[in-house]
């Protein structure tokens, strides 16, 4: 099934999730048995394009095939559920994942974080964090970032504050997106002058603010 996944995943990397399923289905026609990176592959294909329920539906087909999945077609789906802000969905193919018996990695829980960020539920965010800490596993500069930009929807600046001091205490570099963040809970709260103190450490810092950023401080 080698060389059949290597034209999927070119396909999957050129957006082309018709073409990943065309080569799947081929693979299958000429008698080659699909393996978990076959599955995962048009998955992912299709999770980059948004489309949950044929994700869904490939997973499901998979699983009806005795294939059992990996972590890489878990977190392909919980991705896709972060970028529309669906946190229950997201949350569903975490416990999913635990249940199989696979291992949950700081992308899986970082994505449900990004899901909560997405609707502005800073509570529900915090509690994703707190899981993560609880099973040992440490969060990354994207997973504070995403905390961070929960707080900034939610309108608590101080709480963004407090979340990015814990990121650098944990010895987590802040990135554009982090203080970005910070810049824009500042802004909603009508707080121009630390909203420009942050854009000027951002500055300071080596990071180049974008038009958006700007934008927000004016």
């Amino acid at each position: 099934a080698i060389s059949y996944n290597v034209l999927m995943d070119a396909c999957a990397k050129a957006y082309d999730a018709d073409g990943t399923e065309f080569w799947f289905r081929r693979m299958v026609s000429d008698g080659v048995t699909a393996n978990d990176v076959s599955y995962a592959t048009v998955i992912h294909a299709r999770a980059k394009q948004g489309d949950i329920g044929q994700a869904t539906r490939w997973l499901r087909q998979q699983i009806d095939e005795g294939v059992e999945p990996n972590v890489v077609s878990y977190n392909s789906l919980i991705y896709a559920c972060s970028t529309r802000g669906d946190v229950e969905a997201a949350e569903s193919r975490v416990r999913e994942m635990e249940e199989r018996g696979l291992s949950v990695r700081v992308t899986s829980l970082t994505a449900v974080v990004d899901a909560c960020a997405k609707v502005g539920d800073m509570a529900r965010a915090e509690k994703w964090m707190e899981r993560m800490a609880a099973r040992g596993i440490e969060p990354n500069v994207v997973s504070y970032s995403a905390m961070i930009d929960a707080c900034a929807k939610a309108g608590d600046a101080p709480r963004a504050v407090q979340w990015y001091e814990a990121m650098r205490m944990r010895g987590v570099a802040p990135n554009g997106h982090s203080i970005a963040a910070l810049i824009n809970s500042c802004a909603k709260a009508g707080d121009a002058a630390s909203a420009c103190w942050w854009l000027k450490s951002m500055e300071a810092s080596g990071l180049s603010p974008d038009v958006v950023i700007y934008s927000s401080v004016l």
